[in-house]
């Protein structure tokens, strides 16, 4: 019996070295990808919680055509400095809309609010064509307030 169980439990660890050795890299390789992305990411949920991407349109936009571009990039396994340049360029998007948005919040509450209300209303369902006259102009207005 004691002859069996040795060469089992040899056996044992052997094929759990075997799989370690294959899993580490792909777990490392997921570790590299969170923290590489992890402050565009939590710059990203930042402008959004605050509307950014209605409120700072054009810095918002920006900031996730850098961050796709890094996605497609980190995918192919290109350069990790351009893949951070595109990242940090994402973040510096992301603050740039943070902070538009921040002036639209003072600048447009009215408009904010009113079109806040029209969306719990559903206008876009019950009112169509003047839900997207309005968005429309509100969007302007933002873009025009963005640009300065």
């Amino acid at each position: 019996m004691n002859s069996y169980t040795r060469p089992i439990g040899a056996l044992s660890i052997v094929v759990q070295f075997l799989v370690l050795m294959f899993f580490a890299p792909i777990a490392a390789q997921q570790n590299v990808r969170a923290t590489l992305f992890e402050d565009a990411h939590n710059a990203l949920n930042a402008a959004r919680s605050i509307q950014a991407e209605v409120l700072g349109p054009k810095n918002f936009s920006r900031a996730i055509e850098y961050y796709r571009h890094a996605e497609k990039d980190y995918e192919k396994g290109k350069n990790l400095e351009a893949i951070r340049q595109d990242l940090n360029a994402c973040v510096s998007h992301c603050k740039l809309s943070v902070a538009a948005a921040t002036v639209a919040k003072t600048t447009l509450p009215h408009a904010i609010k009113a079109r806040s209300d029209a969306m719990k209303a559903d206008a876009v369902t019950f009112a169509t064509q003047n839900w997207t006259k309005a968005e429309e102009k509100f969007i302007d207005a933002t873009r025009d307030l963005e640009a300065g």
